[in-house]
């Protein structure tokens, strides 16, 4: 039986319609992502909730989609990795150097804090230009969490970012790749 669906977002691409719909149904802990296409994003995001099956859901789609169902449900005491990694930047924390903020951790982070993308960014922001002990920082595919008008004036939505790193002496490694960035002469 179908119980609900997800909302259709107007620019938004149909993983970041899941997530948003994971961020507001905190109760849903253990689920499955079946489809046939945009693989690269779902695959990206959702790594081990995600079953691709391409043109017809066959035995090992339905054996994948059991065993992704049957796995436990996350620890509600269990704090991930991806938000410990936030909040050691944030706290200044000596014992973080390196900060990967790839999609699925920037997923992992919004679905536990249920935030969405531009407070996941001003916190980041803000944790970067205050950090003095970062030195490896990956920004990877924030631009998917944004619609296809945000990802155009990705300059404004990514200013706070770059502003930060101009204000931060440490990060001597940075890494956008996947964010659609039209142009980086404002960071440079």
């Amino acid at each position: 039986y179908i119980v609900d669906k997800t909302e259709e977002l107007y620019g938004y691409m149909r993983d970041v319609e899941i997530e948003e719909f994971l961020i507001s149904h905190p109760e849903i802990s253990v689920f499955v992502i079946i489809d046939d296409s945009y693989r690269n994003e779902f695959e990206r995001r959702f790594p081990r909730q995600f079953v691709y099956c391409d043109r017809i859901f066959d035995d090992e789609c339905y054996q994948k989609a059991l065993s992704v169902l049957e796995q436990e449900p996350p620890s509600e005491e269990t704090v991930p990795e991806a938000v410990l990694m936030l909040r050691g930047i944030c706290n200044n924390s000596a014992s973080v150097t390196k900060a990967e903020f790839s999609l699925e951790n920037i997923s992992v982070i919004r679905r536990y804090e249920k935030c969405p993308t531009t407070d996941f960014v001003g916190r980041v922001s803000e944790a970067v230009e205050k950090n003095s002990h970062i030195t490896h920082l990956t920004l990877s595919g924030l631009a998917y969490n944004m619609s296809f008008k945000e990802r155009e004036q990705s300059d404004v939505v990514f200013g706070q970012v770059w502003d930060a790193l101009r204000k931060n002496n440490s990060v001597r490694h940075l890494d956008i790749s996947h964010n659609s960035l039209k142009d980086i002469s404002v960071l440079i």
